[in-house]
């Protein structure tokens, strides 16, 4: 029966979010608030990666712009927040909801540093979507820009722990 409300519920949350949509006019972009999600791939295991600091611009109806600026924490500072990954591939994907017009920078530092923010970080090698992974536990900081072309736009860190073996 739980099964049941849970498909009639989505069912009826997908008819409402098209007729919003139909209302505004079937061609509306969508505008995108804030950075998207980040999904780290490591072969069959994933997690979602934390969002940290971001620069967003908005293009307002009226043809202005709205910025929006969040600080967040340094990565080695969020050891209560990131669950490590476990993982024996060599490689990870970084899977965006949007995918960004570059990736800027990834960084890692060793988990011997958690809560060292003043510790030296490493840098990884990218290629497209796929980084190199470090043998041990290393905390990423994934670095993306967004180009102002579809309405939004701007640079945002996100983190991940990943333990390959």
């Amino acid at each position: 029966m739980r099964k049941y409300i849970a498909l009639v519920l989505a069912l009826a949350g997908a008819l409402g979010l098209a007729g919003c949509s139909a209302a505004d006019g079937e061609n509306s972009p969508v505008i995108l608030e804030k950075p998207p999600a980040l999904t780290v791939v490591c072969g069959q295991a994933e997690t979602d990666a934390l969002p940290g600091s971001y620069s967003w611009q908005l293009e307002n109806a009226d043809g202005t712009t709205t910025n929006i600026i969040a600080d967040g924490a340094h990565p080695l500072d969020c050891r209560d927040l990131l669950s490590p990954l476990e993982t024996t591939e060599a490689t990870a994907e970084l899977s965006f909801l949007e995918e960004p017009d570059s990736i800027v920078n990834v960084q890692c530092w060793s988990d011997e540093h958690w809560s060292e923010p003043a510790a030296d970080s490493e840098a990884v090698s990218v290629n497209g979507s796929t980084m190199e992974l470090k043998s041990g536990g290393y905390i990423y900081e994934i670095a993306a820009q967004w180009d102002m072309k579809d309405g939004y736009g701007g640079t945002a860190r996100y983190s991940v722990y990943i333990r390959a073996a």
